[in-house]
């Protein structure tokens, strides 16, 4: 049964010509919240939800999903350029990256969940701003990258975690053009955690918790030199697969 709040009304039908059809497929979709973003080829004015009526924004494909669901949205992203911030409050969101997606912008999650699927498809980030982290975790928050990600023109931190936990699945590769700020910053019982490769070209890491579980030698040599220097509490743990 669907909550009252949340029974669509006539006015939800997400064709453009208002048919009935549109009407059941907003029903059909529902549950899921299955929302399709093409850069190259999709509108803001598409309902959204098939790969043929995809919106051209993230942004907007995350007010269509969480406009009608207040917590889950899952994100079907074609490979293309998409300048846009990613910005969760409370939301669980999952995206599917049917390419290689390159995003101008940042993801700052608080208290919520962010799952990237499996895939050998890459995800690249360059963001430039000093203000936020490229990713950002807060209270709570839990994200996983189960692709490849480089992250470059940075002038802030590329990740930032406090009180959450970020796992990368795949190989990381992180361009830090600011070289006073650390690539990783984890505080608050926060956690980074690495399953592939590491190669940062910047500094290293300000916090406690840093786990990579393949033997990066350019990310070890790196990590000894700070700890040689650092007086703060530093956790790294080495695991060779």
């Amino acid at each position: 049964l669907l909550k009252p709040e949340i029974i669509p009304f006539a006015s939800d039908l997400s064709s453009s010509d208002g048919s009935a059809a549109a009407s059941t497929e907003w029903v059909k979709n529902l549950a899921a919240a299955h929302v399709y973003v093409d850069a190259a080829n999709g509108s803001d004015s598409n309902g959204g939800f098939s790969a043929s009526d995809a919106t051209a924004t993230i942004g907007k494909a995350l007010e269509i999903a969480f406009g009608k669901d207040p917590q889950h949205a899952v994100l079907h992203i074609a490979g293309g350029s998409y300048t846009e911030n990613i910005e969760l409050l409370q939301r669980q969101l999952d995206i599917v990256l049917l390419g290689n997606v390159n995003i101008t912008g940042y993801f700052a999650l608080k208290s919520s969940s962010l799952f990237i699927d499996e895939t050998e498809n890459t995800l690249s980030i360059s963001h430039s701003s000093a203000s936020n982290p490229a990713i950002s975790a807060r209270e709570a928050s839990e994200i996983y990258f189960g692709c490849s990600i480089s992250i470059s023109e940075l002038k802030h931190s590329a990740v930032s975690c406090y009180g959450s936990n970020v796992w990368f699945n795949h190989d990381v590769s992180i361009t830090v053009s600011n070289s006073s700020v650390p690539a990783f910053i984890t505080h608050d019982n926060g956690f980074i955690h690495i399953s592939g490769n590491v190669t940062v070209n910047g500094s290293v890491i300000s916090g406690a918790n840093l786990e990579i579980t393949y033997n990066s030698e350019n990310y070890q040599e790196q990590i000894k030199k700070m700890e040689a220097g650092d007086t703060r509490e530093t956790k790294v743990w080495w695991m060779t697969n």
